[in-house]
């Protein structure tokens, strides 16, 4: 329940949104993968559990007369229409008492009960940096493992133990030297008993369903055999090596091992064992520290994989999130259902968001913006206030979504954008197509400062913006969010890149002259011809001076000899 004063045309009403945004988003770490999601009511549910937030003066009569409330509080209480529900209430005396139990909550465990007697009201936030999301996969060292599951989730029984995952996320935006692989070092412990064929028994690795590699259970025997007979070689441990393409890394991820057991040939009675086991060493590692963080904007796989470019700073610390000034509940619940879908990318809460109206866009103007807003055709549609899709070529009429009509200026532009997004499949789009029966996710730079993004979800009606984020948190549907624009209705997806990119990221030089010809052959070609041209130009002097003074050296002889 959000009380009716949540709207972003007042100040106390964006504190309110704030607030109900980091609780969302602890809620999402929490679910993590399951993924949550938070309808909206300006009224206490009569059935079920639910989260209460608001100020004291703007709680219910029923349980502001069963709290006492003299600073920042999160309570537990028992729904007084139904006597299996619970309510989660977040309050205090002001937003800004709100503000500290939302975040005491999000960032304390365990801190039910009165906050003003707790240091509820003192807690503060350390800044971020960049990718210190506690979800992502550090960059700067090797990971073990042991880091990312539990020893069970390692260990395997029987002749086939099937598959054991490790699963990982990492900062969707990677890029290597050269495209230069990463790495994984791992070892695992084979079984020992007698029966089994090492030889032929087989660990396959593969990473996001794509197949890497196999290796055999034990090496090759090294010893003759005549000696082998009597010192039989039986390796306890196995080590080995696989490489990881930088085009197969995403933001979520997994790396499965699927070992396959073969028992040894026998041709007596003897039992098979079958207490046999394995198991993965936790000091296996990853290694990603040959990665550099480059992408090419707008890229709304991003964005739908792992809420990137927001989700750069773990807290949204250089995000805004704009909503309409008179948001109806179809809004608010889809704002909420996005900040949990950040908690569950990052596993923080995003108490560094700032909630604003359209109208006070330019406050904003250094951040990446998240654009969230129904079009119909009697409302404003979200390109206006400040037109944020300016230097997108798509608008908004009424309930349509049309494609612009290009001027010479911006066909020349787009001529030599950089349009390469490795894995993007889009097709063109053209005309018009209505809003009335679904929503759309559109990417562009920001007209406000280069270099920022923003991601504007729109759709005719609320129904439309769930069918969004139901695309976003469905796994199989997912895939089909691409490019600059990615329209949805039902359970198809139609993706299309038709504006100009922008490059993003903090590599050094040495790397950013790699991504600027690698996927560009027509610079090299372009390039070694003006150098061919330089040389030939220079040469053409050098040689040009010599024969000047040859002959004058010719001629001063002729004169000496004369």
């Amino acid at each position: 329940m959000l009380p009716e004063q949540a709207s972003v045309g007042n100040a106390n009403g964006r504190s309110l949104l704030k607030s109900a945004g980091i609780v969302a988003s602890w809620f999402g770490k929490q679910a993590d993968f399951h993924h949550v999601t938070f309808p909206v009511s300006h009224h206490v549910a009569e059935t079920g559990n639910a989260v209460v937030m608001g100020t004291a003066d703007n709680l219910p009569d029923s349980l502001g007369k069963s709290l006492t409330i003299a600073g920042p509080l999160v309570a537990e209480l028992a729904n007084p229409s139904d006597s299996n529900g619970t309510l989660l209430v977040i309050t205090g005396r002001n937003v800004t008492e709100v503000l500290q139990a939302a975040n005491t909550l999000a960032y304390t465990s365990g801190s039910f009960g009165d906050l003003s007697q707790t240091g509820g009201a003192d807690l503060s936030l350390s800044p971020r940096v960049p990718y210190d999301a506690p979800a992502f996969l550090p960059t700067d060292r090797v990971v073990r493992f042991g880091e990312l599951v539990s020893q069970s989730a390692l260990t395997g029984h029987g002749y086939v133990p099937g598959t054991l995952a490790i699963p990982f996320r990492i900062a969707p935006d990677l890029y290597t030297w050269r495209g230069r692989p990463f790495n994984s070092h791992f070892s695992f412990h084979p079984p020992l008993a007698d029966n089994i064929d090492l030889q032929h028994s087989r660990v396959d690795v593969s990473l996001n369903g794509i197949y890497l590699n196999s290796f055999p259970w034990s090496h090759a025997q090294k010893l003759p055999a005549w000696l082998s007979a009597f010192l039989p070689e039986r390796p306890t441990i196995q080590k080995h090596h696989v490489e990881l393409p930088v085009w197969g890394v995403y933001g979520q991820n997994e790396l499965d091992f699927y070992f396959d057991g073969r028992p040894m040939a026998r041709r007596d009675c003897s039992a098979m064992a079958q207490d046999i086991s394995l198991e993965l060493d936790p000091d296996s590692v990853l290694d990603m520290r040959r990665a550099y963080h480059l992408a090419v904007m707008p890229n709304l796989a991003l964005f739908a994989n792992s809420g990137f470019p927001f989700t750069r700073m773990a807290d949204l610390s250089e995000t805004a999130i704009v909503l309409p000034e008179h948001a109806g509940t179809g809004v608010l619940t889809t704002y909420l259902d996005v900040a949990g879908l950040f908690g569950s990318y990052t596993w923080l809460p995003i108490s560094g968001v700032d909630v604003v109206s359209s109208k006070d866009v330019a406050g904003v103007k250094d951040r990446d913006i998240l654009m969230i807003e129904l079009a119909t055709g009697g409302t404003q549609a979200p390109a206006q206030g400040p037109d944020l899709l300016k230097g997108s070529p798509y608008q908004i009429e009424g309930d349509r979504l049309r494609l612009k009509e290009r001027t010479l200026l911006d066909g020349i532009r787009y001529m030599f954008a950089d349009n390469v997004i490795q894995g993007a499949k889009t097709v063109t789009f053209q005309g018009s197509v209505s809003l009335s029966g679904g929503g759309a996710l559109i990417g562009t730079q920001s007209p406000l400062t280069k270099g920022r993004s923003v991601v504007v979800l729109v759709a005719g009606a609320p129904q439309g913006l769930d069918t969004v984020i139901n695309t976003i948190e469905n796994p199989t549907l997912e895939r089909g969010i691409q490019g600059d624009l990615t329209f949805v209705t039902g359970h198809k997806t139609l993706a299309s890149r038709s504006g100009s990119t922008f490059t993003v990221g903090n590599a050094p030089f040495w790397i950013w002259s790699d991504w600027y010809f690698s996927e560009h052959p027509w610079r090299i070609i372009i390039l070694a011809a003006l150098g061919i041209v330089a040389s030939g130009t220079v040469l053409r002097k050098m040689l040009a001076a010599r024969a000047a003074r040859r002959r004058a050296y010719l001629k001063q002889n002729e004169g000496n000899e004369a």
